[in-house]
């Protein structure tokens, strides 16, 4: 990646390197610009993904926070019709 942005977009790219604690504590205190990790979903549901991203406790992923976004998954959540839980997500 790093060379990638270099050679595409004229980017110096500088990396720290860190174990995965130390980058996942890094992540929370959002003491970064880029982070790479992996993850994969729990289980076999839009939802595992969905849910990475609702509430302002996943600073990991960015500090992504929208009122609405969580309303929705809030509502999908606690819907027991399945056509009507999908089209909330």
């Amino acid at each position: 990646l790093q060379s990638e942005y270099k050679k595409n977009l004229g980017i110096d790219v500088a990396i720290v390197t860190k174990p995965h604690k130390g980058r996942l504590q890094t992540m929370r205190d959002g003491n970064y610009q880029m982070g790479i990790t992996r993850w994969g979903a729990d289980y076999d549901d839009a939802m595992s993904y969905l849910d990475e991203w609702r509430g302002a406790a996943m600073s990991s992923r960015g500090n992504y926070e929208n009122a609405v976004y969580d309303d929705l998954l809030n509502r999908a959540i606690n819907e027991a019709n399945e056509q009507k839980r999908v089209e909330l997500m």
